[in-house]
């Protein structure tokens, strides 16, 4: 099968070979947001915390995209 995904995913699984749709340079910023004054559900909490890990992960890992940081 195929799919579209975020080149960080893919640089991320060694067993993809992927092939960019986007010239080199082409960027996004992306964010996960939520409102301060209401707390996260549990399934909010655990996506984000995961996605956290992940992103440490692939920057501890030297894997991040170029251009990318995880802040």
């Amino acid at each position: 099968g195929i799919a579209l995904l975020p080149a960080m995913i893919a640089a991320s699984r060694p067993g993809l070979r992927a092939t960019p749709l986007a010239p080199p340079g082409a960027s996004r910023t992306i964010a996960l947001a939520s409102r301060r004054e209401a707390p996260l559900t549990k399934a909010a909490g655990a996506f984000a915390a995961s996605l956290e890990e992940h992103l440490t992960d692939l920057h501890a890992w030297g894997r991040l995209p170029e251009g990318m940081r995880a802040v």
